[in-house]
């Protein structure tokens, strides 16, 4: 009986522990166009204008990925795009009296793991509009653009969700998605540890 229990507990935990990892509604699309920017460097000015790029970008983008129906759909229009993209980023350099060159590409890169809004997206490759400023060598930021999980609000432009939750501290950051057991949880509230 004793083994029985505890082969069912073992079997609950590694359920419990996969669900955790993305919960029935919460799984990584099949088809995903992300947007990464990196900017110039960490120094807190840098940091600003590639908050404002973000801004001017995804209002060049928003009006079309919005109507897009699908991944490939969204590449098409990102790839129509990529000279104002660019020239949006360009723009906003000059606004802020910066110099540097702006790189614009569409392409499958390799992204680490990275939690977006209660999703854990697992390390690999993913189809990507990606911006580097100046050096490129600054943390960066990134959301998902189809399916369309940034979004401009009135004149601001904002990624849905916390912004903590997307900027990312370099690719080797060693932020991976927290693995939490349920099971535990609920037991370690029934004991009180």
């Amino acid at each position: 009986m004793g083994r029985v229990l505890a082969v069912a507990l073992i079997l609950a935990v590694a359920s419990a522990g996969v669900l955790a990892i993305n919960p029935p509604g919460r799984e990584v699309p099949p088809d995903v166009l992300r947007l990464h920017i990196r900017a110039n460097s960490d120094a807190p000015e840098d940091q600003e204008v590639k908050m404002a790029v973000r801004d001017a970008v995804l209002k060049v983008l928003d009006p079309g990925l919005r109507q897009a129906e699908s991944a490939v759909e969204a590449c098409r229009l990102v790839e129509g795009q990529l000279e104002e993209i660019g020239e949006a980023a360009r723009q906003e350099l000059q606004r802020r009296g910066k110099e540097g060159r702006v790189t614009v590409s569409l392409g499958r890169t390799h992204f680490p793991a990275r939690q977006y809004r209660g999703i854990a997206f697992p390390a690999g490759e993913y189809l990507a509009l990606q911006i580097f400023l100046g050096e490129g060598t600054g943390s960066n930021w990134w959301c998902v653009l189809f399916p369309p999980l940034c979004l401009v609000d009135g004149t601001t432009a904002r990624a849905a969700g916390a912004e903590g939750d997307l900027v990312e501290e370099g690719e080797g950051s060693g932020v991976t998605p927290a693995i939490r057991f349920k099971i535990v949880e609920w037991f370690q509230s029934l004991t009180g540890n």
